[in-house]
C-alpha cells in the first residue's frame, strides 16, 4: 500500500483498531499505525496533513457505514454520544432518523453513510 491508496488504508486501520474513535485520535499516533501496517511500503514522510486527514475522513465514513446497517435505537444511542463527542473535534452530525451525516468543518466536505 502507498500514501495515495487511502479508502484501502482506512479499511485496516478499521479492522485493526475497532476500540479507536476516529474522530479523537492524533495524526502522530495515526501515521504510526500507517506505516506499521501489514504490506505498508511507502516513504513515511510522504504522509502529511492532507493525507492523514483524507484517511481520518474514511475511517470515520467506515464507522458510519457500519453505523447505519444497526437497528434504528442502537443508531439513536450511538448518535447522541457521537455528537457530544464531535463538537470538541472536526464534524457537525446530523441525523435524519435513517442515515447518519458527517460535514467536516474544516473543508466543508459532506460525507454519509448511505
Amino acid at each position: 500500500m502507498k500514501w495515495t491508496d487511502v479508502n484501502d488504508i482506512a479499511i485496516e486501520l478499521y479492522e485493526a483498531y475497532p476500540e479507536v474513535d476516529p474522530l479523537t485520535i492524533r495524526f502522530t499516533d495515526l501515521h504510526n499505525w500507517v506505516i506499521g501496517l501489514n504490506g505498508f511500503d511507502d516513504d513515511p514522510a510522504r504522509g502529511g496533513e492532507k493525507v492523514l486527514e483524507a484517511i481520518q475522513a474514511l475511517w470515520i465514513e467506515e464507522l458510519i457505514l457500519l453505523l447505519n446497517s444497526i437497528d434504528q435505537s442502537s443508531k439513536a444511542r450511538f448518535f447522541e454520544k457521537f455528537q457530544e463527542v464531535s463538537k470538541k473535534y472536526c464534524c457537525k452530525p446530523a441525523y435524519n432518523g435513517g442515515f447518519i451525516f458527517i460535514s467536516r468543518l474544516k473543508s466543508g466536505v459532506s460525507s454519509n453513510g448511505g
